[in-house]
């Protein structure tokens, strides 16, 4: 089924009063779209929703035929126009896309993997996948200061790049210091809030990764994973800008050098 179908029948079978299916069938067909559905095209619509946990059945009326088709809370959340709604995976992912230009092939499968454990509510994976994609823009980040002439220890980060022995929290200790210095030959709006949408988001997926990841017992909430989706598209899309825009300016040095 189309993302936009899916999302178009859902949000018009909310708004109905009768929500039989041949009755769904004849009032979209009623109306303008670019689709067309009917009571056998829905019926498996409606039970692929019902395991999704999206959707059930009112079954007070005794024929199957004049059951009602309502949406469950879950449904009514994955149906809200939100850019980065995590209750709707196709719609967060696609946001997360189209923001986070340049984002890796490696961090697009783990962020994809992080949104499919939140809608199915396995939220400790969700954070360890997060976790992972952070980490790689990170290393991909120090990677571009290593090259760029913007930073002035850039050989200090080249090392530690080269260093197999390096956590992920000493190499942005390395980082960060550096990329305060190089403040002013970076964009205002990457420079500005740095602290906020690179340093607390970073801590913030880490100390949840590693307690996601090792068997301490804590647990992470449904509103944790929530608020962690919503930030990382935000990060990513910063983290991106700044590493296209190193790279960017370190392939003119060497345009200007050759």
């Amino acid at each position: 089924m189309k993302p936009e179908l899916e999302i178009e029948l859902l949000r018009f079978i909310e708004k109905l009063s009768d929500r039989r299916l041949y009755f769904i069938a004849r009032e979209f067909n009623g109306k303008q779209s670019d689709y067309r559905v009917t009571r056998d095209s829905l019926i498996p619509m409606a039970w692929d929703w019902i395991s999704r946990g999206l959707a059930y059945f009112d079954i007070t009326q005794q024929s199957p035929s004049n059951w009602d088709l309502r949406l469950t809370e879950k449904g009514k959340r994955y149906i809200e126009e939100e850019d980065e709604n995590p209750y709707n995976d196709n719609i967060w992912y696609a946001s997360l896309l189209q923001k986070a230009v340049g984002i890796s092939e490696i961090e697009k499968q783990y962020a994809q993997e992080a949104i499919k454990a939140f809608v199915n509510e396995m939220y400790v994976a969700c954070h360890v996948m997060i976790g992972v994609s952070s980490e790689s823009v990170i290393v991909r980040m120090a990677q571009a200061m290593a090259k760029s002439d913007l930073i002035e220890g850039y050989e200090t980060i080249s090392n530690a790049v080269g260093n197999p022995r390096i956590g992920i929290r000493e190499l942005f200790s390395k980082m960060r210091p550096e990329l305060d210095k190089a403040k002013k030959r970076i964009p205002g709006n990457l420079a500005d809030n740095m602290s906020i949408w690179l340093d607390s988001m970073f801590d913030v997926i880490r100390v949840n990764r590693n307690d996601a990841g090792h068997p301490t017992g804590s647990t992470l909430s449904k509103e944790d994973s929530i608020m962690v989706l919503r930030c990382f598209v935000t990060y990513m899309s910063k983290a991106c800008r700044l590493i296209n825009y190193l790279d960017e300016m370190s392939n003119k040095a060497k345009h200007r050098t050759s």
